[in-house]
């Protein structure tokens, strides 16, 4: 009977065994070249470098040989492993490079990015740029015929706005480009100033500086082919308001227009009606003096007929009670037919804890928003039917208090970023996890945004337990006491989070001491960016620590709020070989860099 029995069992697997090798089993390596090319096409070369040189000799190849275009994305990575990635296949490949993303162009320079001799280069983004480095940047620029796409971040003040304006639409195949500073609100430009014989061939814009009024029409007389605007107004329009040539963009259907300072509707009215009337999105995100939804009702069925969304965030200052039963009444006034017969709703949210009283009125349209901000509602029930809405679009949430996010009922499925902004506190939450969890899904976040003050470090230790993916962490402050730091540092949550956490990037804006430091090293030791606020005389401490505690992935370290005095102290460090003589030292924009 047992050999009847075993007799089968081998029968059995001798057909298994059969069908097996009678399947088709594809390994990736035995693909053809073509569905290889097609699925590196979707990956940027530095991965792909990453993932394949070493493997075999056909790979090699595939990298060293081809002809295909390379995407060339270049991340925050350290001076060997770059100048290898440049060595093997930057500048082999020069000509065949399409796209090019910079992620901390401060740490290179002209002889290792060589732009001119990238005549394909496309699509070119550079980020955290010095603006002395702005005018060889654009100088280089004007040799690459088809590039298409621009973007810049720069990390200081920019002087001569005109001058690169000037040579960036010189460009005769750019369509897209955005300009984005470290501190827009300070920094104006007078683009009346620009001197073009020709027209950009520009159709998406994206200008973070201010712009006068009175000099807008000039600026757009030199894009005649925008579809896309950005922009922020400066000061004086409530100035401007005389009678000058109106440009009107026949093809600008998206809007997007932001200011700082207060505006009265008669200004933002007339901008509108002499400019963008045939607008069919509009963004705005401003300071109104009033609400009046009878004067928006009619700018829209009167002067803005093609307009389909309304996305709004209109801040308002209250100084007395006429005032407030005012603006509560023209809230009323947005739930008429004429607003819900056009999906567009708002919310109302009052923030009592400043002077003067501060009074947001916002759109929530769920389907076309990437940010959104979750304040309480001025009364107990909203006036809009968005209750368990689900916002699939949203990306980041921010919000406003701990109310808000008791009450809210949203849900967004698809959030990466989560903020917590100043008014938030913590202290009534036992379980602060929990709280967030309900709108959200903590295991889709990657970046954490604290804005808080005095959210404790356990506090954090239990929210971040329960946000396992997690990258980049900004945060204010710290309270600490000397005496817990050790008894922190022996917690079992404290161990375990440090074992297993993922943050890389780590921003803590706050004064750091060096036993602060110290406790955060410890707690993240996989950081590869760490931006602090520490005093001068405490830099060496914390530098010969990072050393010290051994952060083998630490490749750029950041001292923010850093005077030129930081510079010249930093660098009489490394002179007198008291720090490794391996660190590039850069100074901008009152930040300090070492890579």
């Amino acid at each position: 009977m047992d050999q009847i029995k075993r007799q089968r069992c081998d029968s059995f697997n001798d057909n298994k065994r059969q069908k097996t090798d009678d399947c088709c089993v594809t390994r990736f390596e035995d693909l053809a070249n073509e569905i290889i090319y097609e699925i590196f096409d979707y990956l940027d070369s530095y991965h792909v470098h990453k993932a394949f040189s070493s493997l075999n000799y056909r790979f090699q190849s595939f990298l060293i040989e081809s002809n295909l275009p390379l995407r060339i994305n270049i991340p925050l990575m350290s001076p060997s492993t770059f100048h290898r990635y440049n060595n093997d296949i930057i500048q082999p490949n020069i000509q065949r490079i399409h796209s090019i993303h910079v992620s901390h162009y401060f740490m290179y320079d002209e002889q290792t990015l060589p732009l001119t001799q990238m005549t394909f280069l496309r699509s070119l983004v550079i980020e955290n740029i010095e603006s002395e480095c702005l005018q060889n940047l654009a100088n280089q620029l004007i040799s690459l015929s088809h590039l298409s796409s621009l973007s810049i971040m720069i990390i200081d003040t920019v002087k001569d706005k005109i001058g690169i304006y000037e040579q960036i639409f010189r460009l005769p195949s750019l369509r897209y480009f955005k300009l984005l500073l470290e501190n827009p609100r300070y920094q104006s430009c007078d683009v009346s100033s620009i001197h073009l014989n020709e027209q950009s061939s520009i159709e998406h814009l994206v200008i973070d500086h201010q712009i006068k009024y009175i000099q807008l029409n000039s600026f757009l007389s030199y894009v005649p082919r925008l579809r896309h605007l950005s922009l922020q107004l400066s000061s004086d329009y409530e100035y401007s308001l005389i009678n000058v040539p109106c440009h009107v963009l026949d093809s600008l259907t998206h809007l997007s227009l932001k200011s700082t300072y207060q505006l009265r509707f008669e200004t933002l009215e007339r901008i509108l009606i002499n400019h963008f009337s045939l607008v069919e999105v509009l963004r705005l995100s401003v300071s109104l003096t009033t609400l009046d939804a009878n004067k928006w009702k009619q700018l829209i069925s009167t002067h803005l007929s093609k307009l389909r969304i309304f996305d709004v965030r209109f801040k308002f200052y209250s100084y007395n009670n006429a005032k407030d039963v005012a603006y509560e009444e023209q809230v009323t006034q947005f739930q008429s037919s004429f607003w819900i017969e056009r999906q567009w709703f708002f919310h109302s949210e009052i923030i009592r804890l400043r002077y003067p009283e501060q009074k947001l009125f916002f759109s929530v349209n769920a389907y076309r928003k990437k940010d959104y901000r979750i304040y309480k509602q001025s009364n107990e029930e909203s006036f809009t039917d968005e209750i368990r809405t689900m916002f699939y679009s949203v990306d980041h949430v921010e919000i406003g208090d701990e109310r808000a996010m008791n009450q809210s009922m949203s849900y967004f499925p698809n959030a990466n970023k989560l903020t917590f902004e100043d008014q938030f506190s913590s202290a009534g939450y036992l379980l602060l996890s929990v709280g967030v969890n309900r709108i959200l899904s903590l295991q889709r976040i990657k970046t954490l945004v604290i804005k808080c003050h005095h959210f404790s470090l356990m506090k954090m230790i239990d929210l971040l337990s329960c946000i396992p993916n997690l990258q980049i962490l900004a945060f204010q402050t710290m309270p600490l006491y000397k005496e817990e730091g050790k008894s922190i540092e022996q917690n079992d949550k404290f161990q375990l989070l440090s074992e297993t956490n993922s943050i890389t990037n780590i921003s803590f804006k706050e004064r750091s001491t060096p036993d602060k430091i110290e406790l955060l090293i410890k707690l993240f030791p996989r950081i590869q960016y760490l931006a602090m606020n520490t005093y001068m005389k405490d830099m060496k401490v914390i530098l010969q620590l990072l050393v010290k505690q051994n952060t083998p992935d630490l490749l750029l370290t950041c001292f923010t709020y850093a005077g030129e005095v930081y510079f010249r102290h930093l660098t009489g460090l490394i002179q007198s070989k008291v720090l490794s003589t391996d660190y590039k030292v850069t100074h901008a924009g009152r930040k300090l860099y070492l890579w």
